[in-house]
């Protein structure tokens, strides 16, 4: 829609992670993007382009000393900061 801003595409955001991450039962980025979920008519609430990134880095660099990631991460999470 014309009359939309979009803050993140979301659906993309979780395929590249999904691709780098060694158990995807578990997602590590629940708040990295949104502040609030979307619930009773109410849209969803988001991180501003800064709080995002700086939420992004910080779930990526404490799921790295957990060992999640597949070699493929770092690039993977480099291309996503891009599209902050």
């Amino acid at each position: 829609m014309p009359e939309t801003e979009a803050e993140l595409d979301v659906w993309h955001f979780s395929a590249r992670y999904v691709a780098a991450i060694l158990n995807t039962s578990k997602s590590p980025f629940h708040s990295t993007f949104l502040k609030k979920h979307a619930e009773h008519g109410c849209g969803a609430e988001y991180w501003d382009r800064g709080e995002q990134e700086r939420h992004l880095v910080a779930a990526f660099d404490k799921w790295a000393e957990k060992g999640v990631w597949l070699a493929v991460a770092q690039k993977v999470h480099q291309e996503q900061l891009k599209h902050i």
